[in-house]
């Protein structure tokens, strides 16, 4: 935490980009979707969605608060 914020003031670049972290993120995304439906599914990496179980929306889709927007 502590690299990012530096980073964030004009320091040094962090060892990782959000780039990099949004693509673990994904990775890792299908399984815990799985876990929680707990059954397995289908992930549609192309769309982020998982077809047959749209219930899985809540937890896929941000639902930001109108407070928050930038």
């Amino acid at each position: 935490m502590a690299e990012w914020l530096q980073a964030c003031r004009g320091g040094p670049k962090p060892l990782t980009s959000f780039q990099t972290g949004a693509q673990i993120a994904e990775v890792f995304l299908p399984g815990i979707l799985a876990l929680r439906l707990n059954r397995p599914i289908r992930w549609d990496a192309q769309h982020l969605r998982v077809p047959d179980a749209p219930e899985a929306d809540q937890w896929i889709q941000n639902n930001y608060r109108t407070k928050w927007l930038i």
